[in-house]
């Protein structure tokens, strides 16, 4: 097996002392040699991924005083002696993604200008292990085996902006974990099974930009929760269990630009300003809730929406107006649905619209100028409907098109009807059986 030394690096690097980067993976060093980098004293970056070695020593570093960021994930370390980082006194990013070791409390300790943390899918277990690390920027604890969560644990890192313990598991977390982080600027606590979801966590969150509860079991949001969260961009509740949103929840959250509410959730309505205010909005997901109905007004004002999904809620009706206001519309996801049929002049005002989906409905009829305002489509997804002959003039201006799924049952396919579809891709193999 070979041994990472010296002589490896005077091997393949010329000029050591100039080195100011250096990435070492796949090589499978079954062990180290003390020293080997006492040369590369401008050396600022080192990646090694991907070995086999299972200790490393504080030997190990020597000569990197000048180090600033080091990535050892992956490696199969098994052991990190003491005080192993203690001479890497200007190190700023610190990366040990799936390193299957227990993380000791003292293994940080001297990382005074340490920002950047990343102990995703490793064993890190307690929170206190990175409490003294009060120059964090970027925390990244994701899948690290923490099941406790004590009160204030994190109240020293005054300075963190990222935040990320998705998949851990816990059913709850103390009001006052995360009090103080108030530079936080994301917050991923996605995949942890909690039950509720406390306003206190986002209390005087000020800087807040981008936030995921996804994949936990939330039934509610308590409409105090976001009133301190003006610059919220983005916020995700994707998969929970939550069965109604106050009308006022989003009050005053004018720099939102994304809100997810899909999958396994269970909204039966909105309020018709549910989305008043938020000027910026540009994407909407809400698919696979309960929704029976959408207000002709729900969009209204949101002129730089892009994408909104609705899929495979209860709606039975789209009144003709409901994209009125949403010329920038570039996606529109609405299958799944309980429609027979879509007014003509929906999709009128979407111009710049590129893909649309109105598949696995009941439509037993399409008005041929139902796209003609849509010259910019490149997919169309009108499969599993119930009606049964298109004119060829419903695609006449869709030269752009290039994904086309129309297997709908019963349908008498013309040849000459997809003549106009010059850039036509990909298109449902099934179709040509059906030729007449």
């Amino acid at each position: 097996m070979a041994v990472f030394c010296k002589q490896y690096l005077e091997e393949n690097y010329s000029n050591l002392r100039e080195l100011e980067k250096l990435c070492i993976e796949g090589i499978e060093f079954s062990s180290v040699e003390n020293g080997a980098f006492k040369d590369c004293l401008n050396l600022k970056y080192l990646e090694i991924h991907e070995n086999l070695f299972n200790t490393i020593s504080s030997d190990f570093f020597q000569g990197l005083e000048n180090l600033i960021g080091l990535n050892l994930s992956r490696n199969a370390i098994l052991n990190f002696e003491s005080g192993v980082f203690s001479s890497l006194k200007n190190l700023e990013s610190l990366e040990l993604e799936s390193i299957d070791l227990e993380i000791k409390e003292t293994l940080f300790d001297g990382l005074d200008k340490l920002k950047n943390l990343n102990l995703s899918w490793s064993n890190c277990l307690s929170v206190s292990t990175i409490s003294g690390l009060t120059n964090l920027q970027e925390l990244k604890l994701k899948c690290s085996g923490i099941r406790d969560f004590p009160e204030n644990a994190l109240k020293n890192l005054k300075n963190l902006k990222v935040l990320d313990i998705s998949i851990n598991e816990t059913e709850s977390i103390p009001p006052s974990f995360i009090e103080g982080l108030d530079n936080l600027e994301e917050l991923n606590m996605s995949y942890m099974r909690l039950e509720k979801l406390e306003p206190k966590w986002l209390e005087n969150k000020k800087k807040l930009r981008i936030l995921n509860f996804d994949h936990n079991s939330i039934t509610n949001i308590p409409l105090e929760t976001f009133k301190d969260c003006v610059n919220l961009e983005s916020m995700s509740f994707i998969f929970n269990q939550i069965t109604s949103i106050d009308a006022k929840l989003f009050n005053d959250l004018s720099s939102l630009k994304e809100i997810c509410f899909g999958l396994n959730n269970s909204l039966q309505s909105l309020d018709p300003k549910q989305f008043d205010g938020l000027v910026k909005l540009e994407k909407l997901e809400f698919d696979n809730n309960e929704i029976d109905s959408l207000d002709p007004n729900l969009f209204k004002g949101l002129h730089n929406l892009a994408e909104i999904n609705f899929k495979a809620n209860k709606i039975s009706n789209f009144d003709v107006n409901l994209f009125k206001d949403t010329s920038k519309l570039k996606k529109i996801i609405i299958g799944n649905n309980k429609v027979k049929e879509l007014p003509l002049g929906i999709f009128d005002s979407c111009h710049d619209l590129e893909t649309l989906s109105i598949d696995i409905m009941e439509i037993e009829t399409i008005d041929e100028k139902m796209l003609e305002n849509n010259t910019k489509l490149n997919a169309l997804h009108l499969n599993n409907n119930n009606f049964e002959k298109l004119n060829r003039n419903f695609f006449k201006h869709l030269t752009l098109l290039k994904e086309l799924r129309i297997s709908c049952e019963r349908f008498d396919l013309k040849t000459d009807l997809f003549d106009d579809l010059i850039n036509l891709e990909n298109l449902l193999d099934t179709l040509f059986s059906h030729f007449s």
